[in-house]
């Protein structure tokens, strides 16, 4: 019944720096906040285990710099820290987000720089790749695939064991992957990428599909920077485009990667839609409303709030209610909005909202 947000600013610079996480309850009141009293912000979902809360938080110096990366771990019940471990000292990062956190078997996995392992109770190194994963600190947000950690970063699948760390590299000569992967219950692979391509694959990289939006030039889009859901009664994973006033959401047929149905909303959709039990999708925009869409693309509702929704992402509790974070009026006020919706939880499936689970837990 715990509602966790976290704030963030595109751009840092000193006196703006007052970011938190914050717990709410379920009416709205405040149940504890945790001040980055050193000037950090955080832009990855946080992933709640075993009652504690882990999430990266950044010292962002420009848009496309900083001094470093931290791993927090907060105690659930008061937000106290349990542990904070730097993870990157890579001064290089992209604007556009960063990784989240796989935590699993008591063990916290991050993807930055390198590769590190921590004990999740404790917080002590466990394993740190010998060699450098990025020489930019980018958008990436694991899944887990039977005992493997499985990312996509600059064209290139990586699996890495999660007993002996090993890690195997599968090419797939594609664009940047900025979305989170899905899965279906057959364990194939289902992500967007920064070249407008729509691609599913099996855990061994092989290619099932694809549906390219510009063939012709990729680097014009529609960018895929929305992640994708699946609902497999009706055969469907559903995505949202970043096309400027063309940006659409899109029902793809995971059986061959056709259209099935696209809905327009005219400004760009970053955000992640889930689906609720009732088969409806929801999702936000740069439009600053919150859509519901009927499974054969039709409107169901579309709810007006007075900020875009441009990064984050719906979430949804089992009395059907949606929490998504709106950009702020430009001075920082940034808000969170509770809106009930006719769903009563969650839809029943493979991989109904990004990072599969209201506690992001990707597995």
């Amino acid at each position: 019944k715990t509602i966790y947000i976290e704030t963030s600013k595109k751009i840092r610079s000193d006196p703006s720096r007052h970011d938190s996480l914050i717990a709410l309850n379920s009416d709205g009141s405040l149940k504890w906040r945790h001040e980055l009293s050193n000037g950090e912000e955080v832009r990855s979902s946080p992933v709640i285990e075993s009652g504690k809360i882990y999430f990266i938080a950044d010292y962002r110096t420009g848009e496309f710099e900083k001094n470093y990366s931290n791993l927090l771990c907060l105690d659930g019940n008061n937000g106290n820290i349990i542990f904070n471990n730097r993870i990157s000292n890579n001064k290089n990062m992209s604007s556009t987000g960063l990784s989240k956190v796989i935590v699993d078997n008591n063990k916290v996995f991050t993807v930055m720089e390198y590769l590190y392992v921590f004990d999740a109770n404790t917080g002590e190194e466990l394993f740190k790749s010998s060699y450098q994963l990025q020489s930019t600190d980018t958008y990436v947000n694991p899944i887990i695939i039977d005992n493997d950690l499985v990312f996509i970063l600059y064209g290139q699948m990586h699996l890495v064991s999660m007993t002996d760390y090993s890690i195997k590299t599968i090419d797939l000569n594609h664009g940047d992957v900025l979305s989170t992967p899905a899965l279906d219950s057959n364990t194939n692979i289902y992500y967007g990428t920064e070249t407008g391509e729509v691609i599913s694959i099996d855990k061994e990289g092989n290619l099932l599909w694809k549906y390219d939006f510009n063939p012709t030039n990729s680097f014009e889009g529609p960018y895929i920077r929305s992640s994708i859901v699946i609902d497999e009664f009706f055969g469907l994973a559903y995505v949202g485009t970043k096309n400027n006033n063309e940006s659409k959401f899109l029902a793809i047929n995971i059986s061959d990667g056709s259209i099935r149905w696209e809905y327009p909303v005219g400004r760009d959709i970053y955000s992640s839609p889930l689906i609720g039990n009732n088969s409806r999708i929801y999702f936000g925009s740069e439009s600053g409303y919150v859509y519901a869409l009927n499974p054969d693309g039709t409107l169901a509702w579309k709810t007006s709030v007075s900020q875009d929704i441009t990064w984050a992402s719906p979430t949804i509790d089992s009395n059907g209610v949606i929490y998504i974070g709106g950009m702020g009026d430009g001075n920082g006020n940034g808000s969170l909005y509770a809106i009930q919706t006719d769903s009563t939880g969650l839809l029943l499936g493979p991989w109904s909202k990004i990072h599969k689970t209201n506690q992001n837990t990707a597995k």
